[in-house]
């Protein structure tokens, strides 16, 4: 995968629905969910990272793109900077 987008499965019509997407070029090896909001990638390079649905935005446009929140790079240095998923 490359980068993170998130899907809601419609069993009644057996279809993907999408539901927000992290537009950052990141090759994916993982991603969890913490939560219904927070969701936990690892990528190819030995990085990892949180990324945050924006549910409570003002617009649709807003609701659908992921925040990303903590990023630990080579799992020594971290950078915060979003305070919800810390």
């Amino acid at each position: 995968m490359k980068s993170v987008q998130l899907f809601l499965y419609k069993p009644e019509t057996h279809t993907l629905e999408s539901r927000a997407n992290e537009w950052d070029a990141r090759w994916m090896t993982a991603l969890t969910a913490l939560d219904e909001e927070c969701y936990l990638g690892a990528e190819n390079s030995y990085n990892l990272f949180v990324v945050r649905k924006n549910s409570d935005a003002a617009t649709d446009e807003e609701r659908n793109n992921l925040t990303v929140g903590v990023v630990l790079w080579w799992f020594t240095h971290i950078r915060c900077t979003h305070t919800g998923c810390t």
